[in-house]
This record gives C-alpha cells, sequence and structure tokens, in this order.
C-alpha cells in the first residue's frame, strides 16, 4: 500500500508531466496559428487549446492561459466532433 507522501509525489509529478505536455502541445498551436496570420487565412477561432475531462459531469483539466480572457465565449470540441458550450 502506498502511503500519503509517496502518492502525493507521484501525483504532483505526474501533473508536471502533463503539463509540460499540455504547454507543448499550446507552443505548437500558437506557431500553427501564426502560420495562417501569415497566410492571410480568416479564422472565427480566435485560440485554442487543450484537456481532459476528470469527471462525468464535465469538469475539464487545461493550462490557465487557455482560458484567462473572462469575456470570451468556450466551445469545447471533443474528438468525437461533438461541441460543447
Amino acid at each position: 500500500m502506498l502511503n500519503r507522501a509517496y502518492y502525493e509525489y507521484y501525483v504532483e509529478k505526474k501533473a508536471e508531466q502533463l503539463a509540460d505536455k499540455l504547454n507543448k502541445l499550446a507552443e505548437k498551436q500558437d506557431k500553427l496559428s501564426d502560420n495562417e496570420k501569415e497566410n492571410n487565412s480568416e479564422k472565427q477561432e480566435v485560440g485554442g487549446g487543450s484537456g481532459f475531462f476528470v469527471s462525468p459531469d464535465g469538469y475539464i483539466v487545461t493550462n490557465r492561459h487557455v482560458v484567462s480572457d473572462k469575456e470570451a465565449e468556450y466551445t469545447v470540441m471533443t474528438t468525437d466532433g461533438k461541441k460543447h458550450n
């Protein structure tokens, strides 16, 4: 049986690894967005990000910068193509 300190350490390390991966994905997406701007592509979307559901009632874990604009409206698109407002 794992003790509490080890469990907390393990969860913290996994969270750090996940945050690093999400940041790398966000950087790649920003570069793609910059390339679209250079190509004069018109898009209605102004940003994007990644995350994952952590509960059946819809709680999502994502990076802070993904949802930092309090004035924006957010839509979640899942890999099956469904959109959730």
